[in-house]
């Protein structure tokens, strides 16, 4: 019942901060910001469509060029929560992931209450109405736990940690010998894996620390119980097998794989988003244990996420002063700590957690870790028996309380931008209102006697600021995170239109009425794109898996499991690259859209907004597939105009002669041209990156400025506009960087669509 308790009472403080902050479905506002807008809820829809037969289990056509869908199912999509999405229609999803964040969020109490009452049985006490009160506030503190508030939207990292309290009931059963220890440990293990295995295997390695400190430490029969733990792991990986190979394999090629091939082409075209870890004092760690204390650079450059409330610092500080507790126990979570905190500090280990690789972006994502640990050492504070008096001794109140006051001094002096004075204010009277709380709980509490009036108000006012204390960083974290976050009505009718567009294209497939063989389905040289066999492209797509999300075919898609294969060929195309995908974009080429299969663009006109391209070919002459062999065709290519033109000539068995280059000279300034067309046309610039290098270059056409160059937002082909052949245009390239070099020779092309027309 405790457990039940504290998952209703983490719905209902999840659901007032919605109403307070107008969340759908009390307002317009949602939690569809950062990756949850980019990636999830298109892969939510992908869900959606494979369960209603729309799309393909293990291969979609609709995933970017088409792409192998194991490892999308094997990372994103295996939690039970995502059931609710077979029923949902897609205008309502922005509502569902509220609910959705909301379950987890409250599942991470229920498990983490069960824990602690394992933990109170644990340590002989009985569970006496006050220390009910105690678990609720613990296990709803781990729910809203900083880390959790600043990845909720990475919405499957959080069934691991669903999980982690489970795991850990079943390791301390397991290695203490008792009864179905070894099935609570293993079963919970191997679905752990089976949820999300990236955080599961952070997860088991910081199981793994504690197992050889626990050693270290001299518990009794610590060998056997390590040698249990050994054996229950093995048994939980070797049952998850039949689905950690195929995942192995699916990352093989991918983002996360960075040898051979994979290497070559970051290190010679792709630039790189990885954030950099780095190494970190301990001091730099300790303003994280605060309030509010969320960074609004959070992502690439921010510290481990370690709150846990501000309220329960000094309970917390206050295991390492409690008699009852062993002092081999109390060594052994001291030293654990400190290990933890070596992880963040340290830049290899940091990047030993992570599996060896660095993170793209959310340096620290094993940081839960350090906060489950501390809540565990307040719990075990808080509940222990007292004394012989019945009371915790006041000395020892007292330097808890002085030593949290140490704490929030050195967090006060960091002079960090994430702690302003505002915050530290209302972060020291939350800990002096949490103290004077756990002083009167500590002189006031007997568990063996009736819980007295005093100390039974005292834990009613530590929860009450407690929740204060979770609702003022969730607030913090929420309206720093969603400032460029999608509303609800936004969403919804960007799905209105884009079905309506769909709708249209469909009609217009259907007035042809022609249906292609299964011979030119499957690449005959000159097949047109018609009946399917044809791509889509929004021109203002809500995200890069636009395609994915609505089930039509395009170009482009972002998540973790993209291959680099397919990254680096768009790229080659001269389709811009910001270090986690390529992006389509209408600035290339018409030959660019031709050989990629593009029949109809999708634009945000409230009419005539779809857009039919009458020179695409087919689909099927670029995919997943036949990337590699093409790959091979355009090695020779120094731009993306020669790229374009050797797969145009190879797809319609010519020879033909797509781009004119137009003639650039040298003008007065310093990288300034004077661009001559040799042809009537859409005139295109290119320059080449120096390798990965990224420049701050600007390019400007008789004056005005056209865009950004050389950098991570823009080295792609840019469309000069409509030009007649002879025409004098003055062509600027701003080193804004002032190196006082071009990375290359400025490449100015103008498209014969003559050629294209005679496909």
């Amino acid at each position: 019942m405790t457990a039940l308790y504290a998952f209703c009472f983490s719905l209902v403080l999840f659901l007032a901060l919605c109403l307070v902050l107008h969340i759908t479905p009390f307002g317009d506002r949602t939690f569809l910001y950062e990756d949850m807008k980019q990636q999830y809820v298109d892969f939510f829809s992908y869900y959606h469509n494979v369960w209603h037969g729309k799309d393909g289990f293990l291969y979609s056509e609709n995933c970017g060029l088409g792409a192998e869908m194991f490892g999308i199912w094997a990372y994103y999509l295996t939690s039970p929560f995502l059931l609710m999405f077979i029923f949902i229609p897609e205008q309502y999803y922005a509502t569902a992931v509220t609910f959705l964040i909301m379950l987890k969020m409250a599942s991470i109490a229920f498990c983490m209450s069960l824990f602690l009452s394992h933990v109170g049985r644990r340590a002989d006490e009985r569970c006496g109405f006050g220390l009910v009160l105690l678990n609720l506030q613990i296990s709803v503190a781990f729910a809203f736990c900083g880390w959790t508030v600043a990845n909720m939207t990475n919405i499957m990292w959080l069934d691991a940690v669903i999980m982690l309290p489970i795991v850990a009931m079943g390791f301390d059963k397991l290695i203490h010998h008792e009864k179905r220890g070894m099935l609570l440990y293993v079963l919970s293990v191997m679905v752990m894996i089976f949820v999300n295995y990236y955080i599961a295997a952070m997860v088991l390695i910081f199981l793994g620390v504690f197992a050889v400190l626990w050693v270290l430490f001299g518990k009794a029969d610590t060998l056997k119980g390590f040698g249990r733990f050994l054996i229950g792991s093995a048994i939980a990986i070797a049952l998850d097998v039949w689905f950690l190979v195929p995942t192995v394999m699916s990352l093989m090629g991918s983002n996360k794989d960075h040898s051979g091939p994979m290497m070559e082409a970051f290190q010679k075209y792709l630039p790189s988003s990885e954030a950099v870890g780095r190494y970190l004092s301990p001091l730099d760690v300790l303003p994280k244990l605060f309030t509010m204390s969320y960074d609004t650079m959070e992502i690439m450059d921010g510290m481990p996420n370690i709150y846990f409330g501000a309220v329960l610092i000094m309970p917390c500080v206050l295991f390492f002063l409690t008699s009852k507790i062993s002092v081999k126990v109390r060594a052994l979570f001291g030293s654990y700590l400190v290990i933890v905190l070596a992880f963040f500090c340290i830049k290899p280990l940091n990047t030993l957690a992570h599996g060896g690789t660095e993170a793209y972006g959310y340096l620290y994502r094993y940081s839960f870790v350090f906060s489950f640990v501390c809540l565990t050492m307040a719990y075990l504070a808080m509940c222990q028996r007292k004394n012989h008096q019945g009371k915790i001794h006041p000395g020892k109140i007292a330097i808890a309380g002085v030593i949290t006051l140490a704490l929030y001094g050195v967090a006060s002096l960091s002079h960090v931008r994430f702690l302003g004075g505002k915050v530290l204010f209302l972060n020291l009277l939350l800990i002096l209102a949490g103290g004077a709380a756990v002083v009167i709980w500590g002189c006031f509490y007997r568990e063996n006697e009736p819980v007295q009036k005093a100390g039974l108000a005292a834990l009613l006012v530590m929860g009450l600021v407690l929740a204060a204390d979770l609702s003022l960083n969730f607030i913090c974290v929420y309206r720093n995170s969603s400032m460029n976050g999608e509303t609800a009505s936004r969403n919804r009718m960007k799905c209105i239109q884009t079905e309506a567009a769909l709708r249209i294209i469909r009609d217009r497939e259907a007035e042809t009425g022609d249906v292609l063989t299964d011979s030119e389905k499957t690449g005959s040289s000159n097949a047109e794109a018609d009946n399917g066999n044809y791509r889509i492209e929004a021109l203002s797509p809500r995200t890069p898996n636009e395609s994915l999300h609505f089930g039509y075919r395009g170009t482009t898609t972002y998540n973790s499991l993209l291959k680099v294969e397919n990254r680096l060929f768009m790229y080659r195309l001269g389709f811009n690259d910001n270090g986690l995908y390529t992006m389509y974009d209408n600035w290339n080429t018409s030959c660019a859209d031709a050989i990629l299969g593009i029949k109809y663009h999708i634009n945000d006109s409230s009419t005539h907004n779809v857009i039919t391209n009458e020179y695409a070919l087919s689909a099927d002459l670029i995919t997943d597939k036949t990337i590699p062999g093409l790959m091979e065709i355009i090695e020779p290519a120094a731009n993306p105009f020669e790229a374009q033109e050797l797969l145009w000539n190879h797809f319609t068995d010519a020879e033909d002669e797509v781009f004119i280059k137009a003639t650039c000279e040298p003008a007065d300034g310093k990288f300034e041209f004077l661009i001559t067309p040799n042809l009537d046309g859409e005139l295109y610039f290119y320059m080449n990156r120096e390798g990965t290098n990224e420049r701050s270059l600007e390019i400007r056409l008789e004056g005005e400025s056209l865009c950004g160059y050389g950098n991570a937002s823009c080295q792609k082909v840019v469309d000069l506009g409509y030009h007649k052949a002879g025409e004098k245009l003055h062509l600027v390239i701003v080193d804004n960087d002032n190196l006082g070099y071009l990375p290359d020779e400025p490449v100015v092309v103008t498209e014969d669509l003559e050629i294209l027309k005679k496909k």
